[in-house]
Parts: structure tokens; sequence; C-alpha cells
């Protein structure tokens, strides 16, 4: 999982590239369009066509009888249950490009997330860095934050014994993709923090290697299993915009991409 997610992040790096500086709603409605065309490809190609608009003719010729004999209950029942066979046909039909693009989806999805979800923060602006350990009987005193000239401790340690927990208060000087090291005797943990602006990628959180959290936070390796550590968590503050703000982007990506999905139809020449 991790290597595909290393994979998944330098292909949407490369091709956020010239984006990364633009307006929100070009590149989400870019993507929205060519993840439209690309489910449109599978779609077609992964289900079978003929029958599809040969279901999908079935559906009209009883919706057609219907309106004909609409004082024959007989005929309205009949086509009626017509009408939901056919659905379940057509139900059948889309399920096996559905299985085979739901994972890149689930993919893409988390790779937008980066980028839509959370915004990098701004130079001078500070943020908490959360540092939890795997047993309650956690090393705090021998647990340090090393970073570059770009990275400002403000505040910190803090430590919670009770939650088995470490928090500093920290803030960036200058744009970029820095390194923040975090040393518990000699292991070295390191965690990434992005400064700037625009539609950068950040890592919100970098756990343990559970699958969810793999799945979700797809931007650095998990921790070992071997760690001292268990989470370490940036607090990143939301994206705030009507369009690509945190949650928004979802409801838009996905309602661009239907609307999409209906007019590009035709021009790949996809029965749905």
């Amino acid at each position: 999982m991790a290597i595909v997610n290393r994979l998944m992040t330098l292909l949407f790096d490369v091709c956020f590239e010239p984006f990364a500086r633009g307006p929100g709603w070009l590149s989400l409605t870019l993507f929205s369009v060519i993840a439209s065309a690309c489910g449109l490809l599978v779609y077609k190609y992964a289900s079978n066509q003929s029958a599809i608009k040969r279901t999908k003719d079935r559906i009209k010729a009883s919706i057609l009888a219907i309106k004909l004999f609409r004082d024959d209950l007989g005929v309205i029942a009949g086509s009626l249950w017509r009408v939901c066979l056919c659905a379940t046909v057509m139900l059948r039909h889309a399920l096996l490009p559905l299985v085979m693009m739901i994972v890149p989806f689930v993919l893409a999805m988390a790779q937008l997330g980066l980028r839509y979800q959370w915004r990098p923060l701004l130079p001078g602006e500070n943020a908490v860095l959360s540092v939890e350990f795997a047993e309650e009987d956690a090393p705090l005193d021998a647990t340090s934050l090393d970073s570059d000239r770009s990275i400002v401790v403000e505040a910190g340690p803090v430590r919670i014994p009770s939650e088995a927990r470490m928090v500093w208060r920290i803030s960036g000087t200058s744009p970029g993709h820095h390194r923040l090291r975090i040393r518990v005797g000699e292991e070295v943990i390191g965690k990434s923090i992005t400064v700037g602006g625009g539609f950068e990628r950040v890592s919100l959180n970098r756990s343990r290697g559970s699958f969810w959290s793999t799945l979700i936070h797809p931007a650095e390796a998990p921790i070992p299993t071997s760690s001292a550590l268990s989470r370490i968590a940036i607090s990143y503050p939301d994206r705030d915009s009507w369009f690509c703000g945190a949650n928004l982007w979802l409801v838009w990506l996905i309602a661009i991409s239907f609307v999409m999905a209906f007019v590009l139809k035709p021009v790949f020449r996809v029965e749905f």
C-alpha cells in the first residue's frame, strides 16, 4: 500500500504542478472532467454495451405500453414488472465497471483531499504539532524536536503523561516542504510540514500502518510498528472556499463529474 501511495503522490504532484498557484475552481473542474472521461472509458469497455442498449429499449417499450394502455391494469402491472427486471439487469451490467473504478477513485480522492481539504500554513502562521506514543509508559523526557531554520518552535514541548502525548506550537518562516525530526532516544522519525499558499499538498497525519490510516493519509509512509511513536499530527487549517473548501470540494467534484458524464456520453458513444 505504501508503494502505491508513493507512486500516486508522485503522479499527482506532477499533475498539480501547473495548477499549484492557480484558482482552485480551474484545477478541480479539470480533474472532474478527467475523472468523468476515464469513468466513461472504463464503463464502455468493461460493460456489455449491446446488452445495455437492448435493455434500455425494453424499458422504453414498457413505458410506452403503460402510456398506450393506461386503462388496462394487467398491461400496466406487467409493464412495471418488466421495468423492474430490466433495472436489475442494468445494475448487473454496471457492477463490473463500478468495481473496477472504485479502487482508483478512492486513491485519487485521497490525493485530492491532501490539496483541497486543508491548506498549507502561511509564513508566520502557527500550528500545533502533536506526538502520540504507542505505550502509556512513554519516554517523554527522552523526546525532542529538530527542524531546519525555516521552522520556528514558538512554545513547548508540553508533556501530557496521562495521554502519552507531547505537543509543540510551531510556525514556518519560508514557503516550501520542510522536514521535522522527532527524536526518541536514538530513534528519529520524520514528518513533513508545508508552508506557503496555493494548492500544495499537506500531510496532516503520519501514523502506524493501519490500512485506513494509510489510505486516508497517503502522503507519507506509515510509522514503523517497532517505533515508540504511534502518531504525528499537524493542525493544518481547513481550506476556506465555497467551491474548493473543506468537504465542499468533494460535493463539487461529484456533481461536475456526473454532469460531464452526460455531456461526454455521445462523444464516447457510451450506453448507461
